[in-house]
């Protein structure tokens, strides 16, 4: 496909009102980037060193050049002051500005956004779940990076009840996380996740609990059928902690309380 436009800039119109565009940057076009979501509470960024860790090992793997760590800290520590006793907090880095076209500069200046807001003190220790009807496209390349194309997630959260956790399934109708979350689940003292080849993303917390579980952990590819039979269900992610999955499309699962203890330990890491 022959590139007809030369020029940064291009004339537009947004909400019917003629402009000149701006540079057009490949996050917005493409979703050609990565992101990072974090917590702070208690005067620390929870997990910061796994999430700058994390942004590094995504970029790499989308042939964007990685921001350096010591800027991202830079820049935390420059907000520190302005953030809420807890807050939330999204790093957003894209391959930077583009011609028209999908072919990408590896060269390019990325691009770095850190975007913060207040956050509700962790009360919540259970959420229900519900086994979601549409399945997660699968792409082996892009499994495990959190880039910045979620239509997946968003077309599944229209289908999924509000106040509660999708359970997503791959094509093939195996477990592989949940929403907005990874999953996790223990029977008698082994604990299993899945282990997320096709599609899914590779979070935080997730990385954290393989870490803390070590050799009672199993990454296995699973039917959902295997959640029932549990002694206890957890969903994960760095911003909500160590969830238990109390329900799942109204059907009780187990009611193990290991998780209490790992979500301890994870909101006082450093």
């Amino acid at each position: 496909m022959t590139n007809l436009l030369n020029s940064k800039s291009a004339t537009a119109l947004y909400n019917g009102q003629r402009i000149e565009t701006p540079p057009l940057t490949r996050a917005f076009c493409f979703g050609d980037g990565c992101f990072t979501t974090l917590r702070y509470q208690n005067n620390r960024f929870i997990l910061l060193a796994q999430h700058i860790q994390r942004l590094q090992r995504d970029c790499r793997a989308l042939k964007i050049t990685a921001p350096d760590a010591a800027e991202i800290i830079r820049q935390l520590e420059h907000i520190q002051p302005e953030l809420a006793e807890q807050a939330i907090l999204r790093i957003t880095v894209s391959r930077g500005m583009t011609q028209r076209g999908y072919q990408p500069d590896l060269q390019a200046t990325p691009e770095l956004l850190i975007q913060w807001f207040a956050a509700q003190p962790l009360k919540q220790q259970s959420i229900a779940g519900w086994l979601s009807d549409y399945r997660l496209s699968s792409q082996p390349a892009l499994a495990g990076i959190k880039h910045l194309n979620r239509l997946d997630q968003v077309m599944a959260s229209a289908h999924t009840p509000v106040g509660k956790e999708a359970i997503m399934l791959d094509q093939q109708g195996y477990l592989v996380e949940g929403l907005s979350s990874n999953l996790f689940w223990r029977k008698g003292q082994k604990w299993f996740t899945p282990e997320l080849t096709s599609c899914g993303v590779h979070g935080v917390a997730r990385e954290w609990l393989i870490n803390q579980l070590d050799q009672q952990l199993n990454l296995i590819c699973a039917l959902p059928e295997q959640l029932f039979s549990a002694d206890e269900v957890i969903v994960c992610n760095a911003a909500q902690g160590i969830r238990k999955l109390e329900s799942l499309n109204d059907q009780a699962l187990g009611t193990g309380t290991e998780y209490q203890h790992l979500q301890h330990k994870l909101m006082d890491h450093k």
